[in-house]
C-alpha cells in the first residue's frame, strides 16, 4: 500500500500538460488498466497517461484513443463506486480526456 500511496502523490503532482517523448503506436495497454477495478491506483495513472498523451499531441494520441474505444471507456467509467479520496483527481483526468477526444472528432 506504501508504493501505491507514493504512486497517487506522484501523479498528483504531475503535470497533464507536460511534454512527453514517448513513442506509442497503440493505447491498448493503458487503456486496458482503467478496467483493473482492483487496484485504483493503476486507473488513475492510466487515466493521467492518456489525459497527458491526448494533450500533448491531440493529433496523433486523441485519434489512437478514439479508434481503440478509449473515448467510450472513459465516458463509461463509474465514478461512483471508486475510492472516494482519488475521485476528484480521476474526474478532473476523465474530463480532459473526453474534452481532447471530442476536439479531435470535430476537426
Amino acid at each position: 500500500q506504501f508504493v501505491l500511496d507514493k504512486m497517487v502523490q506522484a501523479i498528483n503532482r504531475w503535470p497533464v500538460d507536460s511534454d512527453r517523448s514517448i513513442n506509442y503506436r497503440s493505447l491498448l495497454p493503458i487503456l486496458q488498466l482503467l478496467e483493473c477495478k482492483a487496484c485504483p491506483e493503476a486507473q488513475l495513472w492510466a487515466a493521467w497517461a492518456i489525459a497527458n498523451l491526448t494533450s500533448y499531441d491531440a493529433s496523433r494520441f486523441a485519434r489512437l484513443a478514439v479508434d481503440e474505444g478509449g473515448d467510450k471507456m472513459i465516458q463509461q467509467f463509474n465514478l461512483d463506486n471508486y475510492r472516494e479520496d482519488l475521485r476528484p483527481k480521476m474526474l478532473e483526468l476523465k474530463k480532459i480526456i473526453l474534452q481532447n477526444t471530442e476536439h479531435y472528432k470535430h476537426i
